[in-house]
C-alpha cells in the first residue's frame, strides 16, 4: 500500500453524483498570519492505494504532530473496506479521501501531517505557521 496527499486552501468538494472532485486552490502549507492567536482553515485530499492482495478492512488516519514534541492529534479518521480484487486484476485499488482542517495557533509552529494506514506511517506533509508582523 502507498499514499500521497495534497493540501488545499479550503475543503475540496465532490461536485456531482459522478464523483468529480473540485480541489479549489492548492496550498503550500505555509501560513503567514498578522498576529497571534490565529485561526487556520485549510483542507486536503489523501490518496491511498492498496495492492490487489491487500483486501479487507483498513483504518486511515491523518495525524498532526507539533515538530520537536510528542504532542499529536488525529485530525481525520476513515475506516475503509477494500473488496477482493477480480481474478487477474493487477492494478492498485485506490481511494480518495478529503479532509477539512481547522486549528488555533498561539505562536510560530511547524506541524507534521502524517498519513497512517493500520497504524503504519506512509507519507507526510509539513505545515508552517509564521507571523509577518514586526
Amino acid at each position: 500500500m502507498y499514499a500521497n496527499f495534497i493540501l488545499t486552501q479550503g475543503l475540496p468538494e465532490v461536485a456531482n453524483p459522478g464523483g468529480e472532485l473540485v480541489l479549489g486552490e492548492l496550498s503550500t502549507g505555509i501560513f503567514l498570519v498578522s498576529a497571534y492567536p490565529a485561526w487556520l482553515t485549510f483542507g486536503g485530499v489523501v490518496e491511498v492505494s492498496f495492492d490487489p492482495d491487500e483486501a479487507g478492512n483498513h483504518e486511515v488516519e491523518l495525524v498532526g504532530t507539533v515538530v520537536g514534541t510528542t504532542e499529536s492529534h488525529v485530525l481525520s479518521n476513515w475506516p475503509i473496506e477494500i473488496p477482493p480484487a477480480e481474478p487477474g486484476w493487477e492494478a492498485p485499488l485506490t481511494r480518495m479521501l478529503t479532509f477539512p482542517a481547522e486549528m488555533a495557533v498561539s505562536g510560530d509552529v511547524e506541524l507534521a501531517l502524517d498519513v497512517l494506514v493500520d497504524r503504519e506511517w506512509l507519507t507526510s506533509r509539513c505545515v508552517l505557521v509564521r507571523s509577518f508582523s514586526l
